[in-house]
């Protein structure tokens, strides 16, 4: 059973009850608390909604240093959604790497804000072999129902590949001028399968990022092929956190039918 934990960042309550990080500021003047439930694997912790970010409301998230507390690997954004050159967050094994557009990677700065991240300790439960996996297929296999192979289309799933790949296309979804190939590469892919009634939340479908082993090249992934020997690992989330903002800018939002206007 998936359980919908709701935080109130900036909420009173939460600064009396729990103890907190406040070194870094609300976007409208007012400190953030940074405190959630501890850690379950395979729990995901999610800072404000994928509407809200699309619509560049401006709050600072958790700082970067922030995320192996809830977290081993991860996905977000640095910057907004309307910033000219915006980049990606990839928490891999515990570290936090910034992706640019143009596929350079690099560590993340510790201090930097991020204003849309979710993060789990992953702890695969499900592994299958799926050679030359693609984004097409890897998701029937993940969704299946049956010979132990738990999940469903109602289910959050952080899942991993690791290992050789024929092909990563990376860039942004509908911009096909920004899209980059990478070929016959060794990396990382991970990221969260979302069912369809989490659209106004988090989004909906494979939402992955791609880092090469030897962490210089990455980004976002738009398709991908792996290689004959891909292994698939994922698990079933049981319990979805989410602190929101607070303040006029986000009481402001429009974000009815998980649409921002």
């Amino acid at each position: 059973m998936l359980t919908l934990v709701v935080l109130c960042l900036a909420d009173p309550l939460t600064r009396r009850d729990h103890s907190s990080l406040q070194d870094t500021q609300h976007g409208e003047g007012q400190p953030y608390i940074y405190s959630m439930p501890a850690s379950i694997p395979n729990d995901i912790y999610q800072f404000t909604t994928l509407p809200a970010f699309n619509a560049s409301h401006d709050a600072s998230g958790p700082p970067a240093a922030f995320l192996t507390r809830h977290g081993t690997h991860g996905i977000g954004f640095f910057g907004h959604a309307s910033s000219p050159r915006p980049t990606i967050l990839y928490l891999l094994d515990s570290v936090a790497y910034e992706l640019a557009l143009n596929g350079s990677a690099y560590r993340a700065t510790q201090s930097d804000t991020i204003p849309f991240v979710m993060v789990t300790v992953f702890q695969p439960t499900y592994c299958v072999q799926a050679p030359f996996a693609t984004r097409d297929t890897v998701l029937p296999v993940v969704t299946k129902i049956g010979q132990g192979m738990h999940g469903g289309k109602n289910s959050y799933m952080p899942f991993r590949i690791k290992g050789f790949f024929k092909t990563i296309q990376l860039g942004v979804e509908g911009k096909s001028a920004m899209l980059r190939t990478l070929e016959d590469v060794q990396g990382t892919l991970f990221g969260y399968m979302m069912p369809a009634w989490t659209a106004g939340i988090s989004g909906k479908g494979m939402r992955c990022v791609f880092l090469d082993d030897g962490k210089r090249n990455g980004g976002y992934v738009v398709e991908f092929e792996a290689g004959p020997e891909a292994q698939v690992e994922w698990a079933i989330c049981g319990r979805f956190h989410l602190g929101l903002p607070s303040g006029e800018s986000w009481e402001a939002l429009d974000l009815r039918n998980g649409v921002s206007r």
